[in-house]
């Protein structure tokens, strides 16, 4: 494969290499990149728990980004919340039944999206806690 170091020490496929590819997935009809160092996903979650996007459930969607390399936002309108960030996170706003965009821009964005997308389908955990929900 024809490649370059760019300026960061990343490997970048020529723009020759790039076009071969990108032809080969027209025909195909199957999407490839060479480089995977710039991947990007986007999913929609829904929050479900209960509180909605709150302190603890700010800190462990915080707790699960903070294992990743990729830069993990969550958008809600026009307002964009970067998953290591918490105040951004509460300043959302996130009640139950919010739909948020979840988006991953890395070199593992996959793995960071399925692992947040966990973490709203398994409502942060909270139904295993006795404090989830007022009585």
């Amino acid at each position: 494969m024809n490649s370059v170091p760019s300026a960061n020490g990343e490997t970048l496929v020529s723009s020759r290499r790039q076009q071969q590819l990108d032809s080969a997935s027209r025909a195909s009809g199957t999407s490839q990149t060479a480089d995977v160092a710039n991947s990007r996903e986007v999913r929609n979650v829904v929050v479900q728990n209960h509180a909605g996007l709150h302190a603890r459930a700010s800190l462990a969607l915080l707790n699960v980004a903070k294992t990743f390399r990729s830069r993990i936002m969550l958008k809600r309108g026009r307002e964009v919340a970067l998953a290591t960030d918490m105040l951004q996170l509460l300043c959302l706003g996130a009640p139950e039944g919010t739909e948020l965009t979840l988006e991953a821009d890395g070199v593992d964005a996959y793995e960071a999206v399925i692992a947040v997308e966990e973490l709203f389908n398994k409502k942060f955990y909270e139904d295993d806690m006795e404090f989830a929900r007022p009585s």
